[in-house]
C-alpha cells in the first residue's frame, strides 16, 4: 500500500498529456479502491489539489474535464467517518473550501457538495464548534433554498442547534438565531419537529422568531402528517405557550394577543385553540387588573365563540379571580366549604338537594381527614380511608355535564394556586384540593393538564412549607393519583407525554428515562418551581430542592456538565432573588446541602467552574445582606468552601489553588471589618485558623500582607456569643 501511494504521488506530479492523465485516473481508481487510511487519503488528496492547480496553467488544461475526478474524490472523502473529519476540524474545512474553489464553474455541483458536507458534519454529536463552523459556512455563502434537499439541510442544522440549546451546550445564540432566520425563508413539512426541543429557558428573541415561523407554517397544508405527529406537535405547542405566555402577550400586545393566537392556532382545531387561549387568559387574569382583563377576555369570547363559550370563558375567569383574591379562606370549615360551593355554582347550577349533599359530604370527609392528621407519628402516612372520596352521586352529576370539565379544572387550579400562596390553613385547602382533583379525574376523561396540576401539587407548599404530616399526606396522594392517571392513560391508549418524565424527575426516579426525557422533565420542574416562587412566601425551600435534585440527577444519569451547570446557576439565582423574604443560611440543613451539592458536582465534573459559581453566589448574598449575624454566616460558608477546596488539593498541587476564592474572602472580611466591630466566636475561630493556613501557601506578597492585617484585626476585634447578643 505504501508503494502504491508513492507511485500515485509520482504519477500526479508527472502529468503532461492527456494520456498521462488517463493513466493517472486509472491508477487513482485502483489505489482508492484498496481502502486507504484517512491519513494516507488526505496526503494523496493534497497532492491531487497541487497537481490540478499545476495542470490548470498547462496547454492541455482546456481539453481536460476535472469535474468527474473531483466529484469522485469528494465522495470518497465523504465515505470516511465524521469522527475522522472532526479529528482535524480546520484541515477538514480547508479541504472543503478547496473542493468548492475547483468547482466554481458549476453552481449545482458546489451546492450538492455543500449539502453532503453539512449532513456529514452533523453526524458529529453535541458539538457547538461544528454548529458554529457550519453556521459560519452558511453566513459566508448561504444555501439557495431552491430544492427540497437545501431546505432539509437548514432543517437538520436547526434541529442540531435546538438539541444543543436544550442540552445547554450552545453559548453563541446569535448563530442559532441566524439559522432560525434562514429557516423563515421557506416552508418545511417537518417544521413541527423543532418544538420537540422547546424548554423554558429559550430567550425572548428565539420565542418571537418561533412565533413568526408558526405564522408562516400554520397557514400551510399539513395533511401529510400522521395523527401521532399532529398530537405530539399540539402537546409541544401547548408547552411552548405555557412557558412563554408572557413573551407571546408582549409580542402581540395585550389587546389583540388572544385574537392573534386563536387565529394562528385554529388550523389545529378549535378545542386545542381554546386550550391555548386558556393559558393566555390565566396570565392576563393573574397579572392584569380586573377591569382590563374582563374587557379583554369578554371581547375575545364575544367575537370568536358561541354564547355558551362566552359563558364558559367568563366562568373560568370568575373562578380564577375568586381564588386569586383570597375569598375562600375562613376559620370555620363549614363557611369555607360554602364559599367553595358558591364558586362552583358560577359554572354549575347545583339543585338544592345536591348542594346540600356536596356540603355534607365535604364537611364529613374533612372531619375524618382532620382527625387523621392530628393523630399518629409525623412521618406516618394517613390511613387510605381518610383521603376524601367523592360519592357516586357527585361523580355522576359532573360526568353528565360534559361541558363542565374546564370549569372543574379551573376550580382545582384555583385551589392549587391558593395552596402555593398561603402556608396557613394548608390542611383544609389541601383536603379540598384532594377532593376536587379526585372528582375531576373520576368524572371526566383524562387530559394532559391533570398531570400538570399533579406536578404543581408535588411542588407546592403543602410539601415544603406545611407541617410534616401534611407533606407526607400530599406525597402519598400525588403518587396514588399518578398511578391512577397512568392506568387510565394506558387503558385508554392515550400517548405518552413530557409531563410523565417530569413527575418521575420530581420524585427522583430516573429509571428508564432517556436523556431527552430527563432534559424536558427537569426543565419543567424548574419552570414549575420558578413560577410558584413568585408568591411572596416568607420561607420557600423549593429552590434548595431543585439544586439537590440536580445532584441526584448528575450522580445517577451523568448528563452533560453544561446542562448541570446551567441549572445549578439558575437554582442559585432563585435563592438569591428570594433573599429579601428568606436568608439562605437560616436553615443549617439546607445550607449544608448547598455546599454538599457543590462538592459532589465539582467531583463529578472537575474544572467546570462549580466552585466559582457557588462563590459568586456567596458574594451576591453577602452584598445584599446587612444584618451583622447573617453576614457572618455568609463568611463562614465561604470559609467552609475554601477549606473543602484546600482539602481536595494535595500540597504539591498548590499552583492549581483557586486564588479567586481567597480574593473573595479578603473582600468579605475587609468589608465586614469596615462596617462591624463585633464578631461571633465561631467566626473568629474559623477565620483565624483559615488565615494561618493560607499564610503557609505561596501567595503574592500583597495578598500575604492583606491576610496578616486581617489576622491582626481578627485578634483585636471584640468576640461574643450569638445568643447573648440576640438577647
Amino acid at each position: 500500500m505504501e508503494t502504491s501511494c508513492e507511485l500515485f504521488i509520482i504519477a500526479l506530479k508527472n502529468i503532461d498529456s492527456e494520456e498521462d492523465l488517463e493513466n493517472f485516473l486509472k491508477l487513482s481508481t485502483k489505489i482508492f479502491l484498496q481502502g486507504l487510511s484517512y491519513e494516507k487519503f488526505i496526503k494523496i488528496l493534497f497532492v491531487s489539489f497541487d497537481t490540478l492547480a499545476y495542470l490548470i496553467g498547462k496547454p492541455i488544461s482546456s481539453s481536460l474535464n476535472f469535474t468527474e475526478f473531483l466529484q469522485w474524490s469528494f465522495y470518497k472523502w465523504m465515505g470516511f467517518s465524521s469522527n475522522d473529519l472532526f479529528s482535524n476540524r480546520e484541515l477538514t474545512f480547508s479541504i472543503f473550501r478547496k473542493f468548492q474553489s475547483y468547482t466554481l464553474a458549476s453552481s449545482f455541483i458546489r451546492l450538492n457538495q455543500k449539502q453532503v458536507f453539512i449532513k456529514k458534519m452533523l453526524e458529529v454529536p453535541d458539538s457547538e464548534v461544528v454548529f458554529a463552523d457550519l453556521t459560519q459556512l452558511l453566513k459566508g455563502n448561504s444555501i439557495d433554498l431552491i430544492n427540497d434537499e437545501s431546505k432539509n439541510i437548514i432543517h437538520y442544522l436547526t434541529i442540531y442547534g435546538f438539541d444543543l440549546y436544550q442540552k445547554k451546550l450552545l453559548k453563541d445564540e446569535l448563530s442559532f438565531l441566524f439559522i432560525l432566520n434562514e429557516y423563515k425563508k421557506s416552508y418545511h413539512p417537518s417544521f413541527h419537529q423543532l418544538f420537540d426541543y422547546i424548554d423554558s429557558c429559550c430567550s425572548k428573541e428565539v420565542v418571537i422568531t418561533l412565533c413568526e415561523l408558526l405564522e408562516m407554517h400554520l397557514n400551510q397544508d399539513f395533511s401529510h402528517l400522521i395523527k401521532e405527529d399532529v398530537e405530539k406537535w399540539k402537546k409541544n405547542l401547548f408547552l411552548f405557550f405555557q412557558y412563554f405566555a408572557k413573551d407571546v402577550i408582549g409580542h402581540y400586545t395585550k389587546s389583540i394577543c388572544l385574537d392573534k393566537v386563536y387565529n394562528l392556532i385554529k388550523p389545529l382545531g378549535d378545542e386545542f385553540a381554546f386550550r391555548v387561549i386558556n393559558i393566555l387568559e390565566k396570565e392576563i387574569i393573574l397579572k392584569e387588573n380586573i377591569k382590563f382583563s374582563t374587557m379583554c377576555l369578554t371581547q375575545f369570547h364575544m367575537k370568536n365563540n358561541s354564547l355558551n363559550e362566552v359563558k364558559k370563558g367568563a366562568t373560568y375567569q370568575q373562578m380564577l379571580y375568586s381564588f386569586n383574591l383570597k375569598k375562600v379562606i375562613d376559620v370555620d370549615p363549614r363557611i369555607f366549604f360554602e364559599k367553595i360551593v358558591e364558586i362552583i355554582q358560577i359554572g354549575f347550577t347545583l339543585p338544592l338537594d345536591l348542594k346540600s349533599i356536596l356540603l355534607n359530604e365535604l364537611y364529613t370527609a374533612h372531619n375524618s381527614f382532620k382527625s387523621e392528621m392530628n393523630r399518629g407519628a409525623e412521618l406516618m402516612p394517613p390511613a387510605p380511608e381518610s383521603y376524601p372520596e367523592p360519592s357516586n352521586i357527585m361523580i355522576n352529576f359532573f360526568h353528565n355535564h360534559n361541558d363542565g370539565n374546564d370549569i372543574l379544572i379551573a376550580c382545582v387550579e384555583g385551589l392549587v394556586h391558593h395552596l402555593n400562596k398561603d402556608t396557613q390553613n394548608s390542611e383544609i385547602i389541601l383536603f379540598a384540593t384532594f377532593y376536587f382533583y379526585k372528582l375531576l379525574t373520576f368524572a371526566y376523561p383524562i387530559k394532559d393538564i391533570y398531570y400538570s396540576i399533579l406536578i404543581e401539587l408535588s411542588n407546592s407548599c403543602a410539601i415544603y412549607n406545611a407541617p410534616q404530616k401534611i407533606g407526607v399526606a400530599t406525597t402519598v396522594f400525588c403518587h396514588k393519583m399518578f398511578h391512577t392517571l397512568e392506568y387510565k392513560r394506558t387503558t385508554s391508549n392515550i400517548p405518552f407525554n413530557f409531563l410523565i418524565p417530569a413527575f418521575y424527575v420530581r420524585w427522583l426516579d430516573f429509571t428508564n428515562l432517556n436523556h431527552q426525557d430527563l432534559f424536558k422533565g427537569f426543565d419543567y420542574i424548574y419552570f414549575s418551581i420558578k413560577n410558584m416562587m413568585g408568591n411572596n412566601l416568607h420561607r420557600d425551600s423549593r429552590a434548595f430542592f431543585l439544586i439537590s435534585t440536580l445532584k441526584v440527577l448528575a450522580k445517577k444519569t451523568n448528563p452533560p456538565s453544561e446542562f448541570v451547570k446551567f441549572y445549578f446557576i439558575k437554582g442559585l439565582q432563585l435563592i438569591s432573588e428570594d433573599i429579601e423574604k428568606r436568608f439562605p443560611f437560616e436553615n443549617k440543613h439546607e445550607a449544608d446541602q448547598l455546599i454538599v451539592v457543590e462538592k459532589v458536582l465539582d467531583g463529578i465534573y472537575p474544572n467546570c467552574g462549580f466552585t466559582d459559581e457557588y462563590s459568586k453566589f456567596l458574594v451576591d448574598v453577602f452584598d445584599k445582606t446587612h444584618d451583622n449575624f447573617k453576614i457572618q454566616e455568609v463568611i463562614i460558608n465561604l470559609i467552609l468552601l475554601i477549606n473543602l477546596h484546600l482539602q481536595s488539593k494535595p500540597m504539591q498541587s498548590k499552583p492549581t489553588l483557586n486564588f479567586d476564592l481567597i480574593k473573595k474572602y479578603l473582600y468579605m472580611m475587609n468589608t465586614f471589618f469596615m462596617h462591624h466591630k463585633i464578631m461571633t466566636k465561631d467566626l473568629w475561630t474559623q477565620a483565624s485558623k483559615l488565615m494561618n493556613q493560607l499564610l503557609q501557601l505561596k501567595l503574592q506578597q500583597v495578598d500575604k500582607e492583606k491576610l496578616q492585617n486581617l489576622l491582626s484585626l481578627t485578634k483585636t476585634t471584640k468576640k461574643c456569643d450569638v445568643i447573648n447578643v440576640k438577647k
